[in-house]
C-alpha cells in the first residue's frame, strides 16, 4: 500500500521525503514545502518514515485545510492506514482512500 501512496504523490513531495530521510535526526531542519492538499497517502508515508506524531505535525504545517492544534486526527489516520491489510479486492478502494485530503471534522448542523 505504501508503494501506491508513493506513486500518487508529486515529484516535489518525493524530494521532500528524500530530504527528510537523510535528516531523520534533525527533522525540524527539513523544509516541508509549500501549502498543498495533504492526502491520506502522504500522511501514511510520513507516519511510516517518521511516526504518526510527526505526520500530524507535517499536516499542521502544509495542509491547505486548517489542522486541529493537537494534530491527533492526522496521527490517528496514519495509524489506521498502517493497519490496513491489502488484498486484490481492495486495490481501487485503497487508491481512492489514499487520494483523499485530510480535513478537519466539522460539526453537522441539525
Amino acid at each position: 500500500m505504501l508503494e501506491e501512496a508513493w506513486n500518487l504523490i508529486s515529484d516535489d513531495v518525493k524530494a521532500i521525503f528524500k530530504s527528510a530521510e537523510s535528516n531523520l535526526n534533525a527533522l525540524n531542519t527539513v523544509d516541508l514545502g509549500p501549502k498543498r492538499p495533504f492526502s491520506v497517502g502522504e500522511c501514511a508515508l510520513w507516519a511510516r518514515l517518521t511516526g504518526p506524531r510527526f505526520a500530524g505535525q507535517v499536516a499542521a504545517v502544509v495542509s491547505l485545510v486548517e489542522a486541529p492544534s493537537n494534530n491527533c486526527k492526522a496521527a490517528a489516520v496514519a495509524k489506521e492506514v498502517m493497519a490496513i491489510k491489502y488484498s486484490n479486492k481492495t486495490g481501487l478502494s485503497i487508491e481512492k482512500f489514499l487520494r483523499v485530503a485530510l480535513r478537519r471534522q466539522t460539526p453537522q448542523a441539525h
